[in-house]
């Protein structure tokens, strides 16, 4: 999450929520942490797009993209996060898995990179007020 945010803040340093969103994106899935504890400290802006870029187990990973992909700023955090996750380079030996893991990364990168320069960055955070 770390290099995900700094990456956000790199290329986003006037959009704030975005690097908080890009920081924070995993701590729901992986943490001990609930949407409803980041809304007691986040803005909403950026406790929902924690909440859009969390996928349930439940949920199917194609739908999860999908959801994904028809908002342009979560499309952006999960841009970021997915080119972090094909540094191959991240993984002293990887396995078949890493390898399958890798291809399906590719996959959903160019299918967001596809989605995100069919829409215009919103003027302002309307949708998530």
């Amino acid at each position: 999450p770390m290099r995900v945010g700094d990456a956000l803040k790199a290329a986003y340093p006037d959009k704030e929520f975005l690097c908080e969103a890009g920081y924070l994106h995993d701590v729901v899935e992986d943490g001990n942490v609930t949407v409803s504890d980041l809304s007691a400290f986040f803005e909403e802006r950026v406790w929902k797009l924690v909440e859009m870029l969390t996928r349930s187990k439940n949920v199917d990973r194609q739908v999860y993209i999908s959801r994904i992909s028809t908002d342009y700023w979560a499309t952006t955090v999960k841009l970021e996060d997915l080119r972090d996750n094909m540094n191959i380079k991240r993984i002293s030996n990887p396995t078949e898995k890493d390898i399958a893991r890798q291809e399906r990364y590719y996959t959903e990168f160019r299918l967001l990179t596809n989605s995100r320069d069919s829409m215009r960055p919103p003027e302002d955070m309307q949708e998530y007020e």
